[in-house]
């Protein structure tokens, strides 16, 4: 049975892609977030790209924007003024499991999960930092610039050839932050902010092929007890075809055939 993370046949895969992201958070309407799609990239290394179970180590990058469109946020105070827009750009590190549901063949599906980590900086539409603004949120609401999610994956690689393949996939990051729109306790929305990302991958591989297996070696003839032609004899092996000498073989264990050859490029057989 194959290991699923084995040191033999191991290669390296390096993946480019662009993605697609869209947010969702205290500035989005009920079901439109998907129709707002960011652009963004990402590079990514996967490890034992031919085991059923492999990781894959991710580099991203992208930005989001939203507007609301609604009333007004209600505030307890006078000079707090929530924004209603926002611009955020995003930075996130992660290392993810993932299982392959067929490893064999051109089209691989797969899912996977992990742990990754966001950086993101939210601007108005001026460009200044919505963070160090703190009339747009109530005075204990303070938070930084990095935060931790859990992505949910699902995917497909084609496979081109032996070096190149494409590849597809969305992704629903979970995070553990309210702030990515810099709207917190006086939003609507209840629960943390999230990312939908829809990604389009060209895939490389790297480091050496997965070794072939070597083919079973025939044992060698039964040599001859005595005669002139006992050096031809040990000889033959070497001269005679596989399939040849596998009937060779079948022949003294099954029937103890004597083998006598007359000339070096004839072969009889008798009793």
């Amino acid at each position: 049975m194959e290991p699923l993370f084995g040191q033999q046949g191991q290669t390296l895969r390096l993946g480019v892609g662009m993605s697609g992201i869209s947010y969702v958070g205290d500035l989005t309407e009920a079901g439109g977030s998907l129709l707002r799609f960011q652009p963004g990239g990402e590079v990514s290394l996967q490890f034992a790209r031919n085991k059923r179970l492999w990781s894959q180590l991710r580099v991203g990058f992208g930005r989001f924007t939203e507007q609301a469109d609604g009333p007004a946020f209600a505030t307890p105070q006078a000079e707090i003024s929530p924004n209603r827009f926002v611009q955020t750009s995003l930075f996130s590190l992660e290392y993810g499991l993932n299982v392959r549901f067929i490893r064999r063949g051109r089209l691989q599906p797969y899912a996977g999960t992990g742990a990754g980590l966001l950086f993101y900086q939210p601007r108005d539409a001026e460009g200044n930092f919505l963070a160090e603004n703190i009339f747009t949120r109530r005075e204990e609401e303070v938070y930084g610039t990095a935060t931790f999610y859990l992505p949910l994956r699902a995917g497909m690689v084609l496979k081109l050839n032996e070096q190149i393949a494409l590849g597809i996939s969305y992704t629903y990051k979970a995070t553990t932050t309210d702030y990515l729109d810099n709207i917190g306790l006086l939003g609507s929305r209840k629960g943390k902010d999230a990312l939908h990302q829809l990604q389009f991958s060209l895939y490389l591989d790297l480091g050496p092929k997965p070794a072939a297996r070597r083919p079973q070696e025939l044992p060698p003839l039964r040599p001859l007890q005595s005669g002139p032609r006992v050096a031809a004899q040990q000889q033959g092996p070497k001269l005679m075809e596989p399939n040849w000498q596998a009937w060779e073989e079948t022949a003294l264990l099954l029937r103890k055939f004597v083998y006598y050859p007359v000339q070096q490029s004839d072969d009889f057989y008798g009793i």
